[in-house]
């Protein structure tokens, strides 16, 4: 599957599952319809070994000095965390971002049991992800 952010900003809190809402358009698509547009979750058809990968691109940041942006989203399997995002920093306009953008990821492969679910929490409070869907996507695939 590859699922991305429509073109509406999702205002996202701490504890929320970010959301990516389509996965028929620019490169998206969802095999089996094992992604839920509606619920962020990957559900595993099979039990084996998949790979992921996510980036969000978070907006209107650090205005007047610096946002804590160290893990700003959590990756879980059901309802264990098993990952973090990547990118650990704060957020210093135009210095790790260009006037009000920020952008996080992760990749990993894991083992996953049939009809576990795969789902990434947003873990820092009031944050808008950015409603270009080039930038924020989800994707998976069975490796073997």
């Amino acid at each position: 599957f590859r699922a991305r952010r429509q073109a509406s900003a999702l205002s996202v809190d701490g504890g929320d599952a970010i959301i990516f809402d389509v996965t028929n358009m620019g490169g998206g698509f969802n095999q089996g319809s094992h992604y839920s547009t509606s619920t962020g979750r990957f559900t595993a058809p099979v039990a084996g070994v998949y790979h992921f990968h996510a980036c969000v691109i978070y907006q209107d940041l650090g205005t007047g000095g610096t946002v804590d942006m160290e893990d700003v989203f959590k990756v879980y399997v059901n309802s264990t965390q098993i990952s973090f995002s990547e990118r650990r920093a704060k957020y210093t306009v135009d210095g790790t971002g260009s006037s009000g953008y920020y952008t996080d990821h992760f990749s990993l492969t894991t083992s996953l049991s049939a009809n576990d679910y795969i789902w990434l929490r947003q873990d820092k409070d009031s944050r808008v992800i950015h409603n270009n869907n080039t930038y924020s996507h989800f994707s998976g695939h069975l490796v073997g």
